[in-house]
């Protein structure tokens, strides 16, 4: 078990604070079960990213919420550990699923959530390359905003 907690620097802006490992040859998941508790003020996200370091920027997949409003998925990309920019993939009420994953075929990046860790669902895809990657080197998981996040099983394979 691990804890995170995500940082917001001087001038407002998310940074991100994670840990990673290297990724495998593809094909390969990474599956993460996260718990946290959203706190009520301020942007807060936290997730899953695919990291390149030739290029160091990171796509992830988040979990984000908005001074205690509905909570969003969405797809979310990063340089050199601020955000660039983000693409929202639904609101869902106040529950998401515990498990997100990324499943790589080694041209295509598939986003995906499970509420068990055993059946996985694709909300998303998109070309490996999507937000500036070459060639992800790293996978992990990431809180920002002073977000904290406990990491109950994090594994790539």
């Amino acid at each position: 078990m691990y804890v995170i907690g995500g940082g917001q620097s001087s001038q407002g802006a998310l940074t991100m604070t994670g840990i990673g490992q290297a990724v495998p040859a593809t094909p390969y998941r990474l599956a993460v079960c996260l718990h946290a508790w959203l706190i009520n003020s301020g942007w807060q996200s936290y997730g899953i990213f695919h990291h390149d370091s030739s290029v160091n920027k990171q796509a992830s997949l988040a979990v984000w919420n908005n001074n205690g409003g509905a909570i969003t998925l969405a797809t979310v990309y990063w340089s050199a550990g601020n955000e660039t920019s983000w693409g929202s993939l639904g609101q869902n009420g106040r529950r998401m699923p515990d498990w997100l994953g990324i499943y790589d075929d080694g041209t295509t990046r598939f986003w995906q959530v499970s509420y068990d860790g055993l059946r996985w669902q694709t909300i998303a895809s998109e070309a490996r390359t999507t937000g500036g990657l070459t060639a992800p080197t790293h996978g992990g998981v990431y809180a920002s905003g002073g977000q904290e996040v406990t990491v109950w099983s994090f594994e790539i394979a």
